[in-house]
């Protein structure tokens, strides 16, 4: 039986939650049909080739989830990874998608990945990412976030959950479900929160790290500078 640990330091900068060094990397159990694989369709995406690693494009994940829980959290809806592509940086979203019509998309997209057991996922999420959003989403800024365990570490979150996390935290971003933990292999650490920078333009993996970056730090400067086109 794994063993998890468990960490909050400080503000909880670069600080997260994960499994003991040296265990079995989970195994992700069977997903739902039309939950968290790989994306099918017509909507516009990069051609690839595809990575993991800074640099690289991510691939075209479709998810089940909320737009906006906020306005509505009565049923899931499915959002793919190319809602968000942006390549002349200027694009709305079009008709057929599932985001506000002739909204503007985002320049940078913020993948954030949280677990319900997670404290610091907890506390990232009530203390750290409202005001952050509020500051950046005016700029061209987007937040995403996936929640992939429930409760129980290596219990893969469900509607339920996610309906929960966004309606005590009032999660005004799209928020979605990963069953089947595709996400996983985007990240070097099986830690939670995790986080992750897209350049919608492109994209790319920008910045990824483990833990909730600092304010003010590294990785929201490369935010800012994905946003203003000069990186």
């Amino acid at each position: 039986m794994r063993h998890w640990t468990y960490a909050f330091v400080g503000a909880i900068a670069l600080v997260g939650c994960g499994n003991t060094e040296g265990e079995e990397p989970r195994i992700a159990p069977a997903f739902p049909e039309g939950s968290g694989q790989q994306a099918q369709g017509a909507m516009e995406y990069p051609a690839g080739p595809f990575g993991v690693g800074k640099g690289s494009i991510v691939a075209n994940y479709k998810f089940v989830g909320f737009v906006n829980a906020v306005a509505d959290n009565s049923a899931l809806a499915e959002i793919q990874l190319a809602e968000f592509y942006n390549p002349t940086g200027d694009g709305t979203f079009q008709e057929g998608s599932k985001m506000p019509v002739g909204a503007a998309k985002p320049k940078a997209l913020l993948i954030n990945v949280a677990s319900v057991w997670c404290g610091p996922c907890n506390y990232e999420a009530d203390k750290v990412l409202p005001p952050l959003y509020a500051k950046y989403k005016p700029q061209g800024g987007e937040f995403f976030l996936v929640l992939a365990d429930s409760s129980k570490p290596g219990t893969p979150a469900n509607q339920k959950n996610l309906y929960n996390w966004t309606t005590k935290y009032e999660v005004d971003y799209p928020a979605a479900i990963d069953p089947t933990y595709k996400l996983g292999a985007l990240f070097e650490a099986d830690a939670f929160p995790a986080n992750m920078i897209i350049d919608t333009r492109t994209m790319k993996i920008v910045d990824v790290i483990a833990g909730a970056p600092e304010e003010g730090g590294t990785f929201w400067k490369n935010y800012e500078k994905v946003i203003a086109g000069t990186l």
